[in-house]
């Protein structure tokens, strides 16, 4: 569709507005492409970008800035994408470090750290408690009168619960019953646990039934909240955007982000594409609120099986080379990470 030299001018154009905000001249492009022609050719040919569509002119601008079609050329065809930088992949490195940390502790960090080394708005759904398998179950004494319920799940995960500890029950005769939990429930998916399992442990151990109660209820995935699961790190990072500064631009895409359903909706969509990353720019968007937007998504994987998103969301004139290379470093690192806990 392009010949090398146009392939030339608007790739440097795309890194130059990328870079700059403002819309580039054929100066700024002979500095910066290496295309060895002179200002007045590449005003030619940049004008023979415009009427195709890849590149506007705004208002009475010398200069052009890339239009929707224009960035689409440029990922799909033109970009470079590398391996991020040094101390950006020992960043990442040193965020899956401490292996203590909680799965959705470490969900949580790991949209702050992307909403940092981008400078835009992560977002990144964990693995949800009602998709994972039982692994076991602990009590452990606290205080004398209350038992903090540890379950883990086979994707690393674990939820914690304070219950009061029931009197005149034998600590023998808990652990009893926590083993007969474990055996019946082990490998089971936590959303399909059967109240029949439960019920045959109420039998069992029929002076632990008001403790058996408290534990269903944390095994037993009730009603989820919107956003349960997805951690958004960086939302403000749009207000530093120049396409945003004014709040009217932006008060529709805040209050986008506020809906977890969507969002989680969003990243889901958008990682079934065919493509190991997805880019969603501008008017791809489906919704009107994010049409000035660009949406990078991937789906991470522990052991072959997708466990959750990642999702950067910026303005159309995002640094997607740079997005998309540290897109690809945490969503492998983050994995391995699943699986190491899941294979612990």
């Amino acid at each position: 569709m392009l010949d090398s030299r146009k392939e030339k001018i608007l790739k440097a154009l795309v890194e130059e507005y990328i870079d700059t905000a403002q819309p580039v001249g054929s100066g700024a492009i002979a500095l910066r492409s290496g295309v060895g022609v002179s200002p007045a050719t590449i005003r030619n040919e940049m004008a023979d970008l415009e009427a195709m569509g890849f590149v506007e002119q705004p208002h009475t601008s010398a200069g052009r800035v890339p239009s929707g079609r224009g960035y689409r050329h440029y990922v799909d065809q033109l970009m470079t994408v590398g391996r991020p930088a040094g101390p950006v992949m020992a960043g990442i490195r040193d965020l899956y470090d401490d292996r203590s940390v909680p799965v959705r502790a470490l969900i949580r960090r790991t949209a702050g750290v992307l909403s940092e080394m981008t400078e835009y708005t992560a977002l990144v759904e964990g693995p949800q408690l009602e998709r994972a398998t039982f692994k076991r179950l602990e009590l452990i004494e606290v205080n004398g009168d209350h038992l903090l319920l540890v379950l883990l799940t086979g994707d690393g995960l674990f939820e914690t619960r304070l219950l009061e500890c029931p009197p005149h029950i034998p600590a023998d005769y808990r652990e009893a019953m926590v083993t007969s939990l474990n055996t019946r429930l082990a490998g089971r998916p936590l959303g399909n646990v059967a109240s029949r399992d439960l019920e045959s442990v109420r039998r069992e151990f029929p002076r632990a039934v008001t403790l058996v109660e408290s534990i269903r209820g944390t095994i037993e995935p009730g009603d989820s909240t919107e956003s349960e699961g997805l951690f958004l790190g960086g939302t403000a990072n749009m207000l530093k955007q120049p396409e945003f500064r004014r709040l009217e631009k932006v008060e529709g895409l805040l209050s986008l982000l506020e809906q977890g359903r969507i969002l989680r909706d969003l990243l889901a969509e958008s990682a079934l594409a065919p493509v190991d990353i997805s880019v969603t720019i501008g008017e791809e968007n489906r919704y009107p609120q994010m049409r000035e937007c660009s949406l990078v998504t991937a789906a991470y994987q522990a052991g072959g099986q997708t466990v959750g998103y990642i999702g950067i969301l910026g303005p159309c004139r995002m640094r997607y080379s740079h997005v998309v290379g540290l897109i690809t470093a945490v969503k492998e690192s983050l994995g391995r990470e699943l699986l190491r806990r899941r294979l612990a």
